[in-house]
């Protein structure tokens, strides 16, 4: 639509017909006398602050003379080079803002056919066909331009993806997780901010820098945060939507990118999901075998811009991905990624840290200052994103009960929705599958208690919406940050895990075992296989490593006989999980039955009442 218009006002001001003048815009034609040159952006930024009474485009549409009124009301001309994709947001920008817009002397073709053409009804028949050509051209130009491009502002463009920021909304403050990564995010913008001085000792600035790590560990948030706190122009766009049908189009819009970078030094350009077209050249994983499609000419276009003859100093590139073993060397080489920074999920001091940045943003009640080492202990696992979630689950939890703050219970009951979803209010099941589910959570919740390596939450019979007939919740006890996992507590761990099924064994026999434990051995039998192929603690082979993440009959790194051997010793250390369990919770039977009688009464137990109600016989050790 914006390209629709802007056609529009270009043939209005070239066609010279009675009928169709517009004043303010061709009533009058003045070049001024050019004094100086500015960007794209600092045009903008004049308009909108008023300074610019009057733009003169030239008959190429290439570039514009603008009358600024300086503060001691003296009027110079100011030249702009204006890129084809800026048109349509400065004549945007100068309908906005009351802005005189004013062409060349020198007539067009329109205006010397005008005579011909003549009248009114010629007039609207010519407009229409030049309606319907504008259109055309502006599905055709869809493909040339990066999506979402929008003016320098702090606007975003159009719900694309490409955004342009001049300056953004968060700073490093904001980012809350290693302090190693900050100092190193820091150190960029002190490249942008003082270049010379590193220049003066014969230091490089570097040209590009890899952010990776799982999602959700704010790398998104680390390049806004660097644009921001450098005060550069920030461009964000989503590599896929560089790829298109077409042969050529995805390199175009790379060249588009680049030169709207180039417009508004110092520039940070952030290219999120980078291995969308930065993925090996020539694998089959990556480009299915060519050597000649759109994905391909779009990454050398990438690799061109990024170290080639038109390469500046004062644009950094900031490429994401979760995935940075399938990128292509050429782009991983120094000169275009030189940095490569690894954002992993935080560990318990991370996490403690980015829930004080999120909890101060709330009213929370100032007792839950002093649970949130408690609390980020449980929330082993979650990265930044996910933390930020479980705040604000909680914020609308609290609201929910009409209270004016956030408290604890809010900040647990968060917790748990995040890890087993909406619990259901109304239980329509029978009274023997309810006990059939305390006795298979009971199972689970005793196992925990029996290791002082766990840290018992709550146990459920609540059905939950994701297919849960009840769930057990507990963390694991920290001894410190060395504290690496051992054969005994990956055993132990299984045993809880297989718990489940065991006390259906016990209370009913193995004929009377339900599908109730489906959930539990598919993530059993993922850890057992970890812990043989990939942990190095089978027996026959302790030093053996499996590359692949999950065995697959087309994609096997053994022989027969080997994964026969390796499939054996995990069927070993399953079975001896289980009996480990089998054995506590027949130890423990007749502790446990007035356990189950309480959950069934009141479908929920803390861990504490958990813990008062059974009386250990004796330890495990």
């Amino acid at each position: 639509m914006r390209w629709a218009i802007t056609m529009l006002v270009i043939m209005l001001g070239t066609i010279r017909m009675e009928g169709f003048m517009i004043p303010g815009v061709l009533e009058k034609r003045v070049v001024v006398k050019p004094v100086r040159e500015q960007g794209v952006r600092d045009l903008i930024r004049s308009m909108e602050s008023h300074r610019i009474r009057k733009i003169v485009v030239s008959k190429q549409l290439d570039s514009l003379v603008a009358e600024e009124s300086k503060d001691d009301g003296i009027v110079q001309g100011v030249v702009t080079h204006l890129p084809s994709l800026m048109i349509p947001t400065v004549v945007e920008k100068s309908l906005m803002e009351h802005v005189d817009l004013e062409f060349s002397t020198e007539k067009t073709l329109w205006e010397q056919a005008a005579p011909v053409i003549g009248g009114s009804i010629w007039g609207m028949t010519i407009l229409a066909l030049g309606s319907y050509f504008v259109s055309t051209l502006q599905r055709v130009s869809n493909f040339m331009r990066p999506r979402g491009m929008s003016s320098p502002g702090p606007q975003s463009g159009g719900g694309g993806s490409l955004e342009v920021r001049e300056v953004s909304l968060v700073n490093l403050t904001d980012w809350a997780g290693s302090p190693e990564i900050f100092r190193e995010c820091y150190e960029v913008i002190s490249f942008l901010k003082d270049s010379e001085k590193y220049q003066q000792i014969g230091a490089r600035v570097p040209r590009g820098i890899l952010l990776e790590g799982p999602p959700g560990t704010g790398k998104t948030l680390l390049a806004k945060a660097m644009a921001s706190e450098a005060g550069a122009t920030f461009f964000s766009v989503v590599a896929s939507e560089f790829v298109e049908m077409f042969v050529g189009m995805g390199a175009a819009r790379v060249r588009a990118l680049f030169q709207q970078a180039r417009m508004n030094l110092p520039a940070i350009i952030f290219i999120d999901e980078i291995d969308a077209i930065g993925k090996q050249r020539g694998s089959t994983g990556g480009f299915g075998g060519g050597g000649n499609d759109e994905r391909e000419q779009t990454l050398n276009q990438l690799l061109s811009e990024m170290d080639g003859f038109a390469t500046s100093d004062r644009i950094l590139i900031i490429g994401a991905t979760n995935r940075k073993d399938v990128l292509d060397n050429a782009l991983l080489r120094p000169g275009r990624f030189d940095r490569i920074i690894s954002v992993p999920l935080p560990d318990v001091e991370s996490r403690e840290q980015i829930l004080k940045v999120h909890l101060n943003r709330t009213r929370f009640n100032p007792v839950v200052s002093k649970d949130i080492p408690e609390l980020a202990e449980k929330l082993e696992g979650f990265s930044g994103a996910e933390l930020a979630n479980v705040v604000n689950e909680a914020s609308i939890m609290a609201v929910r009960q009409e209270r004016q703050v956030v408290e604890k219970t809010d900040l647990l009951a968060a917790l748990e929705k995040s890890r087993v979803g909406i619990v259901k209010e109304t239980d329509t099941r029978s009274p023997e599958r309810r006990r059939r589910v305390a006795i298979h959570e009971v199972g689970h919740a005793l196992l925990v208690s029996l290791y002082p390596k766990f840290i018992l939450d709550k146990v459920s019979i609540q059905e939950t919406y994701q297919g849960a007939g009840g769930y057990t919740m507990y963390s694991v006890q920290r001894r410190g940050d060395n504290d690496l996992p051992t054969r005994e507590a990956l055993l132990q761990r299984m045993s809880v895990m297989l718990a489940g099924k065991a006390a259906e064994s016990v209370f009913y026999g193995n004929s009377g075992l339900s599908t109730g434990a489906a959930q539990d051995l598919q993530q059993v039998n993922q850890l057992a296989n970890d812990y043989v192929r990939r942990m190095g603690m089978g027996e026959t082979y302790p030093h053996l490593f499996d590359p692949a993440e999950t065995p697959h009959m087309l994609h096997r790194s053994f022989s027969d006989t080997t994964t026969y051997i390796l499939e054996d010793e995990t069927s070993k250390i399953l079975n001896e999980a289980y009996d480990l369990a089998y054995q506590q919770i027949e130890r423990h039977r007749p502790e446990l039955e007035p356990i189950i009688q309480k959950l069934l009464a009141n479908k929920i137990l803390t861990g504490d009442e958990f813990q008062s109600t059974l009386t250990l016989t004796a330890k495990p050790a």
